[in-house]
């Protein structure tokens, strides 16, 4: 069957390869990077699946898929970060597990609502801010919509953490009110991805002044 190229995305250690069949429905295929560095595909190009199949670890994948479907065919849904766990747990490759995720988000079996608030809890924790973290998801094709919704149930989660980075970078440095240690938390905390709001009730809070940052 002849499958054309509609999509490839890079990362550090897979490409994702977006195949359109004939009927117009839609593939994912994951490889790692080296092996499609070494069978590149391009946007547009037609390709016989079966031939591709060889350097894809398509045997891994469909013993994968059958493994997570019979763990999760009493429920309707898992999550995205249970999923990736309970395959990669198996000691499957990377590109095998995140296949295995795509087809199962494409047949609504992974609850991304469940997904979003398990990413952004943990990134908040990690000390990272809504804006830094919703350009990543958004990047990885989560609808822009779902991911405010979920935010707007975690907002305090974040501030939480915003306040115990700030405090943890404000108690690091010796002279606190020193002019480029002020422009240095504002700049570290924005880096972070801290919405201006956020980062200004801050450095209110912290008696610093705003005007030193613009």
């Amino acid at each position: 069957m002849q499958y054309k190229v509609q999509d490839i995305n890079l990362n550090d250690v897979n490409a994702s390869i977006t195949l359109m069949k004939e009927n117009d429905s839609i593939e994912n295929v994951v490889i790692n990077l080296d092996t499609f560095l070494q069978y590149p595909l391009v946007r547009g190009q037609f390709l016989d699946i079966s031939e591709y199949k060889n350097v894809m670890n398509y045997d891994e994948y469909v013993n994968a898929l059958n493994f997570v479907i019979s763990k999760v065919k009493k429920r309707t849904e898992i999550s995205y970060l249970a999923m990736k766990k309970m395959v990669g747990n198996q000691g499957y490759d990377s590109s095998v597990v995140d296949m295995v995720i795509k087809k199962m988000q494409s047949n609504h079996m992974i609850n991304d609502d469940s997904n979003i608030e398990e990413i952004m809890s943990y990134q908040f924790r990690c000390h990272r801010g809504y804006e830094r973290i919703s350009r990543d998801l958004i990047a990885k094709d989560y609808l822009e919509e779902d991911i405010e919704k979920v935010y707007q149930k975690l907002k305090k989660v974040e501030e939480k953490y915003a306040y115990s980075y700030a405090k943890k970078l404000y108690s690091s440095y010796k002279k606190a009110k020193d002019a480029n240690f002020i422009r240095s938390l504002y700049n570290r905390l924005a880096y972070s991805g801290y919405g201006e709001d956020l980062i200004s009730k801050i450095m209110s809070d912290f008696h610093l002044p705003n005007e030193v940052h613009e």
